[in-house]
């Protein structure tokens, strides 16, 4: 019942997000650049970046970050989002120390 009146909180879509000063996340589009050149993520990578850029400097647990990519709908283990990390992390280079991991905690996302 939680995860259903959460999503009905999502706040409204903003037309970019900028991490320092590099890293621009565009909503509408689905986009995410880098010092101006485009990455490819896939659609959870993106919703992932998207979800923690948000709301910066809080801390989100795996489970907190299904809830929000899935809800129920789906029946994933919470180490999926450590892959989905790992690949984002990856595909952001030298920019991947912006995702924090907090041991036993969860992520965050700290410039």
């Amino acid at each position: 019942v939680k995860a259903i009146l959460r999503r009905g909180e999502r706040e409204e879509v903003t037309e970019n997000t900028v991490i320092g000063n590099e890293i621009v996340i565009n909503e509408k589009k689905y986009e995410v650049s880098i010092s101006g050149k485009k990455i490819d993520l896939t659609t959870t990578e993106f919703r992932i970046l998207s979800f923690l850029a948000s709301k910066r400097g809080m801390v989100f647990s795996r489970d907190q970050i299904l809830d929000y990519l899935w809800g129920n709908e789906k029946i994933v283990i919470d180490r999926t989002i450590d892959m989905h990390i790992k690949n984002l992390r990856k595909k952001l280079g030298k920019h991947a120390h912006i995702i924090k991991s907090l041991r036993g905690i969860g992520y965050k996302i700290e410039e």
